[in-house]
């Protein structure tokens, strides 16, 4: 199913994509960021970003030149900082005017990175966020900024909302086993593998925040 996507923010840890995924996406983005080392990935893809921020420790030199001479804005910041990279581009696409922002190919490294990439993708909320990798989709979901997301699923898809905030309540209908303002303990397995009923899927957070992840889908 094809997606606007508005900004996309492309990381340097890509899940295996056999079938084109990230190109794709890619492609398809009003505006491409490249999250340090995320340049390479969108340079294999075919596009040459808008933009890349970050510490660019991990940028060959060589590649780095080549997006300085095509005229891509370099966002550079020291080694030493207390945000990640991932953090740093989704500040860039605040400070310039993001309306939406979609995540890819940052989901799927170290597990203390993935924890923190989440992290980045709870804390979007207000600007719509969404990761796309070719196993899943993710969507934060905030009380005040982003309370419920509506979605068609055929049946039978893997559907899991984890709260990341003590004290989250939560509802799911659309699925086999529904949640009516529930409370949900952050990363409770409660939410873990749900199924989708088929048809119309909704999720809404009335205190808190969460993360509802769709499985084998591109919605």
């Amino acid at each position: 199913m094809s997606v606007h996507i508005d900004t996309l923010i492309v990381g340097a840890a890509p899940a295996p994509d056999g079938a084109g995924h990230y190109p794709r996406l890619i492609a398809s983005a009003g505006r491409v960021i490249a999250a340090d080392a995320g340049l390479a990935l969108c340079l294999e893809s075919g596009r040459m970003p808008d933009a890349v921020v970050g510490d660019l420790d991990s940028i060959r030199p060589d590649v780095l030149a080549r997006a300085r001479q095509a005229g891509v804005a370099i966002v550079a910041h020291p080694r030493d900082k207390d945000a990640s990279d991932l953090d740093l581009a989704l500040a860039y696409a605040r400070e310039t005017g993001t309306r939406d922002v979609t995540f890819a190919a940052a989901f799927s490294e170290r597990l203390d990175h993935t924890l923190a990439a989440l992290g980045t993708l709870t804390r979007s909320a207000d600007l719509h966020g969404v990761a796309r990798e070719p196993g899943f989709a993710c969507y934060a979901l905030d009380a005040v900024q982003r309370p419920w997301y509506l979605l068609d699923v055929s049946a039978g898809t893997i559907v899991s909302l984890f709260t990341v905030a003590e004290g989250s309540v939560v509802s799911i209908e659309g699925v086999q086993w529904p949640l009516e303002r529930h409370p949900l303990g952050a990363l409770s397995s409660l939410g873990l593998s749900n199924q989708a009923a088929g048809g119309s899927l909704r999720a809404e957070v009335h205190a808190g925040s969460a993360l509802l992840f769709v499985l084998r889908s591109d919605s």
